[in-house]
């Protein structure tokens, strides 16, 4: 561990140095005045004094909390009466524990501008910093389920990120690695589906006939749909007029009941000579194209049949494929070119030593060797980086590559923070060590003998003040008309 009193003179370098914003000096210098406190409190055992007091305040407190207790056995339900009883307990282990953590964390505000260093920093390393593994397969900052205060920073983790940050031979061979790597993965998604669309053409080649039939009553279905759609349009217009003609008045119905009669014979007539026969021919085709619809998906095919079914329509008396040109996927360019080889074999301009199946297995071929060299010249190249890096730099690739992957996309990220990943990795490290950091030795390295006499008579005065505002919290805790969350 490096010496806390070197980082120490660093951070009053950078108060004053002009590359800093304004932001980030504010938040050097919190960080300064969070040291200071950490040296206080490094001899903060030495220095409490008026143990009789202490021994009287706890008694004070068990009393308050059996009385507490006894009101809540005599069954009256009152929630307040149990956080007091929680908050006093947490009170007296504390002092007991002669610790003083719940003590000092519930007055001394300078333990939450610690926690605001800990994660402005860290929101700098990541934008989400519980969530950005480190080398070391924990978070940078990681909740012990102590509250705001409970949180630690692993002073290996952040030595190691700043480690790579700082030093700028291995940042960028990291930087130009992932780079690289990240760039022949871009290959990655086309030639999968690639893959996958050779599949389905394979599979349409291998039920060629089943798909034909498929196609087939499709592009009949459409075709019955619109031979009778005259006589489907007449019938249901002579059935609104049939409907108005009832809800009229009595007059109205006897002045048009001629009329009425003459529709609904013409009605009898479309539905025995035209609707029944359209109903009987959908009824069969339809019990058809679910035959081989049945047996095309269990193949593998299913989303392709649906394509053509939603997209074989007929317009003018024409059947027509509609196709959209945006966000073709594999699923709907296999169906066009299933129901255009159909068109195109029986209209004779392919032969069927040239369906349009094939054509496309031997496109996808040539185009996906065109796409993998590309993919491994950055292969190569990555390589070729890796072949050159020093022995750190090869440990980290090959054991921690997606934590560099992660740094990497941090340090190239166009989001603007207020306080630089560089500098957040070395107050982080600095925090660390605060942490780990044994309090006598911490004293001893920045208190002169007069430093610790002065120190000691402000925490005499200290403790004497904070044990009255102690007794004054009790007596408060007694009111019940002061809300809890005032305390």
């Amino acid at each position: 561990m490096q010496n806390i009193k070197t980082d120490i003179e660093e951070l009053k370098a950078l108060v004053n140095s002009k590359e800093m914003t304004n932001e980030e000096k504010r938040i050097i210098k919190k960080l300064l005045n969070y040291i200071r406190l950490n040296v206080k409190l490094s001899i903060f055992h030495k220095v409490i004094s008026n143990k009789d007091e202490i021994t009287e305040l706890i008694a004070s407190i068990d009393n308050l909390i059996s009385n507490y207790e006894q009101t809540l056995n005599n069954s009256i339900e009152d929630i307040g009466y149990s956080f007091k009883i929680k908050r006093l307990k947490a009170m007296r282990e504390s002092i007991l524990a002669n610790d003083y953590e719940y003590f000092v964390q519930d007055i001394i505000k300078d333990f939450q501008d610690e926690q605001e260093l800990i994660d402005m920093c860290s929101l700098s390393l990541s934008s989400d910093y519980q969530r950005f593994e480190t080398y070391f397969g924990k978070p940078i900052v990681t909740n012990e389920g102590r509250g705001i205060h409970g949180y630690k920073v692993d002073e290996e983790t952040i030595d190691c990120i700043f480690d790579i940050i700082m030093n700028r031979s291995l940042n960028k061979s990291i930087n130009d690695y992932v780079l690289t790597l990240k760039g022949s993965q871009k290959f990655d998604f086309k030639l999968q589906q690639l893959r996958n669309r050779r599949k389905l053409f394979e599979k349409c080649i291998e039920n060629h006939d089943l798909l034909e039939g498929f196609i087939k009553v499709l592009m009949e279905l459409v075709k019955v749909d619109d031979e009778y759609k005259d006589f489907e349009n007449t019938y249901i217009r002579n059935k609104n007029v049939i409907e108005v003609i009832d809800s009229g008045s009595f007059v109205e119905r006897l002045s048009k009941k001629y009329e009425k009669a003459k529709r609904i014979e013409e009605n009898e007539i479309i539905d025995k000579n035209y609707l029944q026969v359209k109903n009987a021919r959908i009824e069969s085709l339809e019990e058809t194209r679910n035959e081989l619809f049945e047996k095309l998906a269990a193949v593998g095919l299913e989303f392709v049949l649906v394509q053509l079914q939603n997209k074989i329509k007929i317009e003018n008396s024409k059947i027509v494929y509609d196709y959209s040109s945006k966000n073709v996927d594999n699923y709907e360019h296999v169906a066009y070119t299933l129901y255009n080889e159909l068109i195109a074999f029986h209209n004779r301009t392919i032969s069927s030593k040239d369906m349009k199946c094939q054509r496309e297995i031997e496109l996808i071929d040539d185009l996906y060797s065109i796409i993998l060299e590309e993919k491994q010249k950055y292969l190569n190249k990555k390589d070729d980086i890796y072949s050159k890096m020093d022995i750190t730099g090869k440990s980290l690739i090959d054991k921690h590559l997606s934590d560099c992957i992660k740094i990497s996309e941090l340090e190239n990220s166009s989001r603007r923070y207020c306080v630089s990943p560089m500098l957040s990795a070395f107050m982080l490290r600095v925090i660390s060590k605060l942490k780990h950091i044994d309090f006598e030795k911490l004293s001893e390295t920045f208190l002169k003998e007069s430093d610790e006499n002065s120190l000691k008579k402000d925490y005499d005065e200290f403790i004497n003040r904070k044990i009255g505002e102690i007794y004054d919290q009790i007596s408060r805790l007694k009111d019940d008309d002061v809300p809890i969350n005032n305390l």
